[in-house]
């Protein structure tokens, strides 16, 4: 009798457990939000984060795959001969010395708020 009890008492738990793993395997990751910046020339620079180590930036019809680097202050990308560097709503390019180190600036830019 004890033993039925103790089944029938775990059996809504196992059945919780089963549902909720099915719904985590059916969810589908969220799409990258999409950032636009106005820059002082003119150009806009549209760039998603897809995760917390990558920048695609989109600029003059190209795309630039970007990978996080170290910083100082605010949040510094780096990659395709370009560093994409943010601190709050401003944002600037740089191009890239031997592609890790920040050059000439390209542009100067402000996040597009909506």
């Amino acid at each position: 009798m004890k033993r039925l009890f103790l089944l029938l008492a775990a059996l809504p738990l196992v059945a919780c457990t089963t549902t909720s793993n099915e719904l985590n395997q059916n969810l589908e990751p969220l799409p990258a939000k999409a950032i636009s910046y106005q820059c002082d020339s003119g150009n806009r620079i549209i760039v998603t984060y897809p995760d917390n180590e990558t920048a695609e930036v989109k600029y003059m019809d190209d795309t630039y795959q970007m990978k996080i680097a170290i910083s100082a202050s605010g949040a510094r990308y780096v990659g395709d001969g370009l560093v994409w560097w943010t601190k709050g709503n401003e944002a600037s390019m740089y191009k890239a010395v031997n592609n890790t180190e920040t050059g000439d600036q390209i542009e100067n830019c402000t996040q597009v708020l909506k």
